[in-house]
């Protein structure tokens, strides 16, 4: 153990000794260009008991008049649209809000040039991930229902009781920039 943090130590000197440093800001948001334009791609919509369905997808991004503001543009098949607002919060920690323009407002982590969220509604569980990586965003949604989870382990156990949610929807994109 004693050989591993030498070792340790000694990256972090020779790190410091070539004025390479690592900043939060850098590593977090420094790439928002890249996120600005319209993308477009086929979103596959699969559920649990083997219905799918595949409708065009557009994410729109750019920028607003507001610093730390982005307006954020989603359509549907061209018959359903979300106009939204990303929102910076604390870039050094990763945490950015999506307003809806409709009273809701849902919190996003942002690590790894990739947007996270999870979120309820109608008595549903959704994950959500946007991941820019290679020149698309990689899109994805999760559903489950939040009414019926599947409990098992034991309260005496050390993980106590595990809710497990059946997930009955998966939505999935790459979208290109055009």
């Amino acid at each position: 153990m004693k050989k591993h943090l030498i070792i340790v130590f000694f990256f972090v000197l020779a790190f410091l000794a070539t004025g390479i440093t690592f900043s939060k800001s850098e590593t977090k948001f420094s790439s928002i260009d890249e996120w600005i334009g319209v993308w477009s791609g086929q979103l596959d919509i699969k559920t649990s008991d083997g219905k799918s369905n595949i409708v065009e997808m557009t994410l729109t991004i750019s920028e607003t008049d507001t610093p730390g503001e982005w307006k954020w543009i989603t359509n549907y098949g061209g018959e359903l649209s979300k106009d939204y607002i990303l929102k910076t919060v604390d870039p050094e920690k990763g945490q950015y809000l999506l307003d809806e323009n409709n009273s809701i407002v849902l919190d996003y982590f942002f690590s790894d040039n990739a947007f996270y969220n999870t979120f309820s509604v109608q008595k549903n569980i959704l994950f959500s991930k946007y991941h820019l990586t290679n020149g698309e965003i990689h899109f994805e949604v999760i559903s489950a229902p939040v009414h019926s989870p599947k409990i098992s382990g034991r309260e005496s156990d050390e993980n106590g009781l595990v809710e497990s949610y059946p997930v009955y929807a998966v939505q999935k994109a790459v979208l290109k920039k055009q």
